[in-house]
């Protein structure tokens, strides 16, 4: 066992550096990664370092989802994105990633049909549009190990995913909205 935690944590750190030990990931039969005396950077440096080596097929090895949104997004990742006003930006990169690579269809929710590229809502939006929301999330969706390479392909199987736990009563178009209310952000 303890040979195999150290093999997963050598590929861990040459994959991703020091950074990513420090992340808390899980290395298999009881070990976890830590972050090394004198190390320097945050938590969300470590995660996102983590990330690009895991994926978000093995994010689950992060441990806890509330504890990985609130190194990544801060405490206010722990309401519900529903009950608060969340960037157009965040919620695009959760969609994206959670269309890039649903492990299962349980728990998600359809926003856009198969093979469409019209996002309903107020705005409405155009996954394509160059200029748009879509486009402009990708980076970050990538930098979450979303293999965004495989967007247009996942939107042709099964169209634009969200987790269904970030949506209200309202749905979507609610959440959308929102995101678009006027703010000190804004």
């Amino acid at each position: 066992m303890v040979l195999a935690a150290t093999r997963q944590l050598i590929v861990l750190v040459a994959a991703g550096t020091e950074t990513a030990a420090a992340a808390g990931v899980d290395l298999g039969g009881g070990f976890t990664s830590a972050r090394l005396a004198g190390a320097y950077g945050d938590r969300r440096d470590a995660v996102l370092a983590a990330l690009r080596v895991l994926g978000v097929e093995g994010a689950h090895r992060l441990g806890d989802r509330t504890s990985t949104l609130v190194a990544l997004f801060g405490l206010s990742a722990t309401k519900r994105v529903g009950a608060s006003n969340p960037s157009p930006g965040l919620v695009c990169a959760l969609a994206i990633a959670t269309t890039c690579s649903p492990s299962t269809m349980d728990g998600l929710a359809q926003v856009a049909e198969k093979r469409k590229r019209t996002v309903p809502g107020f705005p409405a939006s155009d996954l394509a549009d160059a200029d748009g929301p879509w486009q402009h999330a990708l980076p970050a969706a990538a930098e979450l190990g979303a293999p965004v390479g495989l967007f247009w392909q996942r939107i042709a199987e099964h169209g634009l995913l969200i987790p269904a736990a970030l949506l209200d009563k309202g749905g979507w178009q609610a959440l959308w909205s929102r995101a678009h209310r006027p703010t000190a952000r804004n």
